[in-house]
């Protein structure tokens, strides 16, 4: 051991000598480089001292200044200097090669490079030089890299050295010797490398091999051990950290309870050692004891039990329901040495099961007593769920209908392009709202519902659909009772203007007819002029008055089945603005701005009447009724038709077929609203007149028909200055119907053959025969249906033709035709009536009528219309 610390204490004193002397060498070298550079800079500097020196010592040449600064940059340029500076005897300085630094001081430059050099010159003036070092620290870096890795390859030399000597002779003593402690301290991981000296040799494949034997023993016992110890460890983790809801527990051979894990307190409110004392004097009945010691007895007799439940009382307050379940643990010799348990609280799970199957009844409840058809369907549309209601809806047993039924056999063929649709969004998992769909019941009779529907997902995927369908029935019927009130709402206010103007009619004709009396009565009958004149007042009465008549019965007529058809809103507004003009206060101007030209749409002339009507009778009330008490009636109201073609650059929300809008703006002056009101003004039932004026149903009604017709509808108003109603409508492309024109001299359209009139009005009866007679017919008259069976029946083969009255007391036009066609299948039959039912007719033209005719009727209308029925052919 000497040996070896003598050799390391050796090499150290080798390797520090060498590495002493390398710097030294070092040093020396950076010395004389600097020394050289430095007699070097001296000398160059001696130089431009010396011209400069020259230069100034001549009387005329201390003046030229350019010559001095020529002599600086061109010494700089060719030597290693920064700057030059030339001072006179002042200490001003005179000449630099750089002029910028001229306006510095002397002394500042020197404070901030101390290798600042001054030389005095005899002529008395002082040159400043700053010479540069780059070249001193260029050759001293190289000497310094130089020396730097001349020490390093000294030092590598030495270490090698002294590595081969350590290796081949102190290395594996030390070797040996280290293994022998770590074997001695217990470490056994050891490995001595061979060497060439004999008995090291021997002696390290001894420690080698002891090392690797003692190794694998101790691995052996340590795994063992880790083994025994990781069992205990799991068996203690899972005995002591079993979660509130169990505890584990064990029992003697002869069954005393002996442990309990600690999450027992948690459960029962005993600590461990107190549980053990109480279980099971805690049991919560005589029958819950009985029932426990059974169970025990079986598991002592070594039988094993399923799981089994008791009640025991908790150790504050209530009690807890508990599952137990246990098992007998035997000896290698076969006899029963203990029991173990695990104690399951199920309270919370019997309290969450009896919570759930309360909610499932009162959902199964709510279910079976909503007013509304729930179901489920599969992705086909299968139905796999629907209440009883719905059931009831459709006329299906509710357990006949499941699994065998699609949404298509309860929807109408109409609609099953519209339920492929909802069917695809539902696929895409979006939800559908306020679907109106068709359905039909097993008896065969249809009933609107609104369809509410989302995805049912399973694991994520679109397994079907979950809906609600709502029989909209009843509410349909209100919403046209609404509308019909509205309706005859607005027939009562123009009812005043209307009578006015049915006076001014009559006394057109009154008037005419008593002075032509009074001309037959006197024998004279005037000239043709004004025979011409009379029968044209009395003509154009009747003409006004058919066209109030059809306004109003247009009006008050309950069938919302609208027709789509084109219409001009510049003739709407004629008629609207004709009608007001006779109704309204005469306090109110009416006027109308028409387009130039006809203002096309779609829809329903009737329902574009009735929504103007209410918007003219509202804009005259707010200029006369609404008016505060003392405030003077009356003001301008105006009607007028416009087109809207849109910018390229305006956004429309919802494209439509229609290039442009038609704007229809009803004008009032009246008392205007504030902005609280023009919110609801829409409102069903909403309105700011006295309840005895209006019911405020007209302006609902009115945003109704607006935007089922594709249109909007937008107002603007000023309290005190009136209000703006726009109608915006989509354009159809189409041309107006050019009118009829039927002069004196129209020629009537004559024909031949029987034609049969029947009609209770005895004074339309008479004139429909004459006429008829007039233009060639043979016609046969009844008053009543029974008469006109009877001479149906006799004049069968002559009669051509059957004018029917639709309205007759004892038998109308209706079962009158069915009972004419059990006579003659192939009879031909017109109707006319004064009401124009529609679906009373379609329903008679699809059983074979060959029209109607609405009355009034004229000479030419009549004559015309016969002779088109007479030369149909038959159905």
């Amino acid at each position: 051991m000497k040996t070896i610390r003598l050799h390391r204490k050796l090499l150290g004193v080798i390797t520090s000598l060498a590495t002493l002397a390398a710097l030294t060498l070092v040093l020396f070298f950076l010395a004389i480089n600097y020394v050289a550079i430095r007699s070097h800079i001296d000398k160059k500097n001696e130089e431009v001292l010396q011209k400069l020196e020259r230069v100034l010592s001549v009387p005329l040449l201390k003046k030229d200044y350019v010559m001095i600064v020529d002599i600086i940059d061109e010494e700089v340029k060719s030597s290693n200097l920064r700057y030059i500076w030339v001072l006179d005897p002042g200490g001003s300085v005179i000449a630099c090669n750089d002029e910028e630094q001229i306006r510095l001081p002397i002394k500042e430059t020197y404070l901030k490079d101390r290798h600042f050099s001054r030389y005095r010159m005899k002529s008395g003036y002082t040159l400043c030089i700053l010479s540069s070092y780059s070249l001193i620290y260029q050759i001293q870096r190289i000497v310094l890299i130089g020396g730097l890795v001349f020490l390093a390859l000294l030092v590598l030399i030495i270490y090698g050295i002294s590595r081969w000597l350590g290796n081949s002779i102190s290395a594996p003593v030390q070797e040996v010797v280290d293994a022998s402690v770590h074997v001695a301290g217990g470490n056994f991981d050891v490995s001595v490398n061979p060497s060439e000296i004999t008995e090291l040799n021997t002696m390290a494949k001894a420690l080698n091999t002891m090392g690797n034997d003692l190794k694998e023993l101790t691995a052996n016992l340590s795994r063992e051990k880790s083994l025994l110890s990781d069992s205990e460890q799991r068996y203690r983790r899972l005995v002591e950290n079993f979660r509130d809801e169990y505890f584990f527990y064990s029992l003697t051979a002869e069954g005393k309870l002996v442990y309990c894990s600690p999450s027992v307190e948690s459960i029962l409110g005993y600590p461990p050692a107190q549980a053990k004392q109480k279980f099971p004097a805690i049991l919560t009945s005589a029958d819950c004891n009985e029932d426990f010691h059974l169970h025990r007895q079986k598991t002592l007799a070594g039988a094993a039990q399923p799981p089994w439940e008791i009640e025991v009382k908790h150790g504050l307050s209530g009690v807890r329901q508990l599952e137990l379940m246990e098992v007998p643990v035997f000896g290698d010799d076969g006899e029963l040495r203990s029991v173990e348990g695990i104690a399951h609280d199920i309270t919370r799970k019997k309290q969450i099961t009896a919570r759930l199957e309360k909610s499932q009844r009162k959902f199964a409840d709510l279910v079976r007593l909503m007013p509304q058809t729930l179901f489920e369907t599969d992705q086909t549309g299968m139905f796999t769920f629907i209440n009883t209601f719905g059931a009831e809806q459709l006329g299906h047993d509710p357990l006949l209908l499941l699994n065998r039924l699609t949404l298509t056999d309860v929807i109408i063929p109409s609609c099953h392009a519209q339920l492929a649709d909802v069917l695809g969004d539902i696929l895409e998992g979006k939800d559908v709202r306020d679907v109106e769909l068709t359905a039909v019941d097993s008896a065969g009779s249809q009933f609107p519902v609104l369809l509410y529907a989302s995805p049912l997902e399973v694991d994520g995927k679109v397994r079907g659909l979950r809906g609600i369908a709502i029989n909209i029935t009843r509410r349909r019927r209100a919403e046209e009772a609404l509308i019909q009130a509205q309706k005859m709402e607005t027939i009562g206010n123009l009812a005043g203007g209307i009578a006015h103007d049915f006076n001014n009619i009559l006394n057109g004709i009154m008037g005419t007819i008593s002075l032509l009396q009074l001309n037959l009565r006197e024998g004279s009958t005037g000239t043709p002029e004004e025979i011409a004149e009379d029968y044209g007042v009395i003509q154009e009465s009747c003409e006004r008055a058919a066209d109030i008549v059809k306004q109003l019965m247009v009006l008050a007529r309950k069938s919302e089945e609208h027709s789509s058809v084109l219409v001009d809103l510049n003739a709407i507004v004629e008629r609207v603005i004709k009608i007001s003009r006779n109704s309204l206060h005469k306090s109110v101007t009416a006027s109308a701005m028409l387009f130039d030209g006809p203002a096309m749409t779609v829809g329903d002339p009737t329902q574009f009447e009735q929504v103007l009507l209410n918007l003219v009778v509202n804009g005259a009330h707010a200029m006369t009724i609404m008016r505060a008490e003392g405030e003077r009636w009356g003001g301008e109201l105006s009607i007028a038709v416009s087109l809207h073609e849109p910018r390229e650059e305006e956004f429309v929300l919802e494209p439509s077929p229609a290039t442009a809008w038609w704007h229809v703006t009803i004008s009032d002056t009246g008392v205007g609203m504030d902005d609280q009101t023009l919110q609801q003004i829409f409102d069903p039932f909403f309105t700011t007149k006295d309840k005895r004026e209006g019911t405020g149903l007209g302006l609902a009604m009115v945003y109704h028909i607006v935007t089922q017709h594709g249109g909007s509808l937008d107002v603007t108003s000023t309290p005190g200055r009136g209000s703006t109603f726009t109608i915006s409508l989509p354009r159809a492309e189409g041309k107006k119907e050019a009118p009829r024109e039927h002069g004196a001299d129209t020629k009537l359209a004559t024909g031949s053959g029987t034609i049969l009139v029947v009609d209770d009005e005895l004074v339309g009866l008479n004139l429909t025969a004459r006429i008829l007679r007039k233009v060639g017919y043979t016609v046969l008259t009844a008053s009543s249906g029974t008469a006109a069976l009877k001479l149906f029946e006799d004049h069968a083969s002559e009669i051509r033709l059957a004018l029917l009255d639709m309205l007759m007391p004892d038998m109308n036009g209706t079962e009158l035709f069915a009972k004419m066609r059990e006579i003659s299948p192939k009879v031909r039959v017109v109707f006319t009536s004064g009401l124009d039912d529609k679906a009373v007719v379609k329903q008679c033209e699809d059983d074979g009528a060959l029209g109607f005719i609405q009355k009034p009727v004229t000479a030419d209308s009549l004559s015309r219309f016969i002779g088109e029925a007479m030369d149909a052919p038959d159905a």
